[in-house]
């Protein structure tokens, strides 16, 4: 494990943080926290951080985006997430086009575009603290990540390569189905 490690810390209301965590903190390059950064416990956590180290960039992945977090609470299962964006539902055009039902997997499909879109936040915060010598602060909310995935169902690029077509589809419905759902 090249220079990482985890280290799981529990904040309570005084942030009395033992001093292997502090140590961890000052010497990061980048932490990831599971709190959204507008929760009270993630706006503690990144206040704390940030007056140990400046050039840390601070990942924030919670499941909703906090302008969300008070109406549908505190989700806590990956299919509790799915059914709330979408994707057992709405993922697949042609299934909804054919009338076919929800498609249900056990994959944490939430997760996996999350991890996609932080990774890339993270790299572009790294490319601005080369230039700036600060670090950052990034949310990247699982539910929002989910909700991009369906964007390559509707989105149209004029000219796109079929190549690029996600998933791949004939000109049949390339030109008569897709344009009836955009």
């Amino acid at each position: 494990t090249r220079n990482k490690f985890q280290l799981a810390a529990s904040f309570n209301r005084s942030v009395a943080i033992a001093k292997p965590l502090t140590d961890a903190f000052s010497g990061a390059d980048a932490v990831l926290i599971g709190a959204g950064i507008g929760s009270e416990t993630g706006a503690k956590i990144l206040q704390y951080i940030q007056e140990l180290n400046s050039r840390v960039i601070c990942v924030s992945i919670p499941a909703l985006p906090e302008d969300l977090q008070y109406r549908f609470g505190d989700i806590k299962t990956e299919g509790a997430l799915a059914a709330l964006t979408g994707l057992y539902k709405d993922i697949s055009i042609n299934r909804s086009i054919l009338g076919l039902g929800p498609v249900y997997t056990d994959l944490p499909m939430s997760s996996i575009y999350g991890a996609v879109h932080a990774v890339s936040a993270l790299m572009a915060a790294v490319v601005y603290r080369t230039k700036s010598g600060l670090g950052d602060l990034v949310e990247v909310p699982l539910a929002t990540a989910a909700i991009s995935a369906m964007g390559s169902n509707i989105l149209k690029v004029d000219g796109q390569p079929s190549r690029y077509d996600i998933p791949p589809v004939s000109s049949f419905v390339k030109k008569l189905v897709l344009p009836t759902v955009r």
